[in-house]
């Protein structure tokens, strides 16, 4: 069964996986949300964490939560944006 879960810093080993699945595929990210920008995993979370408050948003935006699509194993399949 798949779940929609928040980001948690309990994830990165996961979250890692999922990456690295798509640069060994060669594909690209598809979603801003799962682009790290090189930060480190805890930084990341916390910014996910902000904009799903508002907080450090473009002024053209709206607040977003981002989830991730996870098995009962804790495997990441994918992430969705919701506002």
């Amino acid at each position: 069964m798949l779940t929609l879960v928040k980001p948690l810093e309990i994830y990165e080993s996961e979250f890692i996986a999922f990456i690295n699945e798509f640069k060994i595929a060669k594909e690209n990210l598809v979603s801003y949300s799962i682009d790290q920008k090189e930060m480190n995993f805890q930084v990341y979370v916390k910014s996910l964490h902000d904009e799903s408050l508002g907080k450090g948003i473009s002024k053209n935006w709206v607040p977003a939560s981002t989830y991730f699509l996870m098995n009962k194993d804790k495997k990441i399949f994918g992430a969705v944006n919701k506002t």
